[in-house]
């Protein structure tokens, strides 16, 4: 399946994330990134993900809260997503 099929299966669900930086406390070395959504919207985010390998166009794939992509993503997004494939 390609990036584009994978949108296309999911267009017109309101299917969107919340990705933040999490605060770092005294117990944490490095901040954590939040990505937040239903089980479906996390679903969606799993096939874009392993569409990219076989993605016969794409190599990388990238959304974000300011971006293009931004209607997968809540108000309160405060991250974009960046997902390279390196072979």
């Amino acid at each position: 399946m390609t990036i584009n099929a994978v949108i296309e299966k999911y267009d017109g669900r309101d299917l969107r994330l919340k990705t933040r930086i999490l605060e770092v406390d005294e117990d944490s070395i490095h901040p954590y990134v939040l990505i937040e959504g239903s089980a479906d919207t996390l679903r969606k985010l799993a096939e874009l993900i392993l569409a990219l390998p076989d993605d016969n166009i794409a190599r990388d794939f990238q959304m974000g809260p300011n971006a293009p992509g931004c209607a997968h993503f809540t108000k309160d997004s405060t991250i974009g997503i960046y997902i390279n494939c390196v072979d």
